[in-house]
């Protein structure tokens, strides 16, 4: 979503990648919808949805009429782009990723290009292992966030959506949290649509990158004695932690019962956005606990009950950006 409402940064990336060469910065950029069906050969309907579909187009290249398309794409004045963001190993994925070819070939041409971003080395070697039989079909381009600059902030266009892609791309441990903070704060005032699954992202990064800081931490415990007169480093892995996405599809699941005991269509879509948000707000509160934590800032049982129990957006997002700050738990509630 992020792309779409930014696809100029989208542009960006595939030229940063090698997908596009780079004289095509300049060209007009048009968004392509991601809904598609095709037809197996056992007559079987299948709906696909990549992440992303653009094509850009040379200067005065008319790309209006499937013809027109077909030519510019032919000469090389125009080219289609999928865009999938992989975060883990799909064993059905590559299969979805030839279904791609036939899928929307017709929009962006044969010589289409797709794009795969992975957040790992062990899932970029997956994929890249994955799609080598798909390089006769398409050119294919596997990439990690280390293939990414972060982009520069000052004076920058889309500078909150560039703040908020910098979190997503490289906050991979505990010393990149500045970029979630800068983020976070890049979004106040989005649309609320937009501002929801953006922040939603956010916070899964910051999970993960205590997560990852929780690792290397416990790995150099094993390497390095403890002292004894030492307050024992947080254990992120083995004490209660905030699984973000778990908590947002356990508030999804409840609102669609939510929605189903009440038997209306009306009734369906109230509780989905009812079970959604609750547990989106409960992950909220506990990341605001965790983030404290690994700072190092003290959290009596009273203090962490009430951020806890909290289930106010507007005070939630207050304290998850003090909780940055902060040097005891009184300064955030009083904030």
């Amino acid at each position: 979503m992020l792309l779409r409402h930014a696809p100029q940064l989208a542009k960006e990336l595939f030229i940063h990648a090698g997908a596009l060469p780079p004289e095509t910065a300049s060209w007009s950029l048009h968004l392509w919808p991601t809904e598609a069906i095709i037809i197996r050969p056992e007559h079987k309907r299948r709906e696909l949805r990549a992440d992303l579909l653009l094509m850009v187009a040379a200067p005065g290249v008319d790309i209006a009429t499937p013809w027109t398309r077909e030519r510019a794409l032919q000469t090389g004045r125009a080219y289609g782009v999928i865009f999938e963001i992989q975060r883990v190993k799909d064993a059905d994925k590559p299969h979805t990723w030839a279904d791609f070819w036939g899928a929307y070939r017709r929009d962006l041409g044969t010589d289409m290009r797709l794009v795969i971003l992975t957040f790992d080395p062990s899932t970029a070697e997956w994929a890249h292992d994955s799609v080598e039989r798909l390089q006769d079909l398409m050119k294919i381009f596997v990439v990690t966030p280390d293939d990414y600059p972060e982009w520069p902030s000052a004076g920058a266009e889309y500078k909150s959506e560039r703040a908020v892609l910098d979190a997503v791309l490289h906050a991979r441990d505990a010393s990149h949290l500045d970029l979630v903070r800068a983020a976070l704060a890049a979004i106040d005032g989005w649309d609320d649509g937009l501002a929801l699954h953006c922040e939603e992202m956010l916070i899964a990064q910051v999970g993960d990158a205590l997560i990852h800081q929780a690792i290397a931490t416990r790995s150099q415990t094993m390497e390095t004695p403890h002292p004894t007169n030492a307050p024992a480093p947080y254990d992120y892995l083995n004490s209660p932690r905030p699984i973000i996405q778990l908590a947002v599809k356990v508030g999804r699941q409840e609102g669609r019962q939510e929605g189903r005991q009440e038997g209306l269509q009306e009734g369906l879509q109230a509780g989905r956005r009812e079970g959604l948000q609750a547990g989106e707000l409960e992950a909220r509160a506990k990341v605001v606990v965790e983030l404290l934590d690994h700072r190092g800032v003290t959290v009596d049982s009273g203090a962490r009950a009430r951020v806890l129990a909290c289930r106010e957006p507007e005070t939630l997002a207050r304290w998850l950006i003090a909780a940055f700050e902060v040097t005891d738990a009184a300064q955030l509630l009083e904030g």
